[in-house]
């Protein structure tokens, strides 16, 4: 279980950590921690301690896939709003953020 997990091998362990709970309802998150460090291929990389958190974010989310990630829209990272930045940042030289930001929304865009 290294921080380099990718998208698939979350949604497998999150499956498996759910199977385990449907298998044995009355099994808590600790348990289900004991059972998989005590299993033929265990977690690596991890703590007893932060699996169990992991295990019992898991068990309390009762999903597999990821939630939806707070932040900044799509829209940022479009080629015209950058060009627009960079346009904007061009025209004077002591361009604040605030300034900038005024005028991009003034052009219509979500910023």
């Amino acid at each position: 279980m290294s921080r380099e997990q990718s998208a698939t091998d979350k949604k497998e362990f999150r499956s498996f950590v759910l199977h385990l709970k449907q298998i044995h309802p009355l099994w808590k998150s600790k348990y289900i921690t004991n059972f998989l460090i005590q299993s033929e291929n265990p977690p690596s990389d991890t703590t007893k301690s932060a699996l169990n958190v992991k295990v019992w974010r898991i068990l309390n989310r009762d999903q597999v896939n990821d939630s939806p990630r707070s932040g900044a829209p799509p829209t940022t990272t479009t080629p015209e709003y950058i060009q627009a930045v960079k346009n904007n940042l061009r025209l004077t030289k002591s361009a604040s953020m605030r300034n900038v930001n005024t005028k991009l929304q003034q052009q219509g865009f979500k910023t």
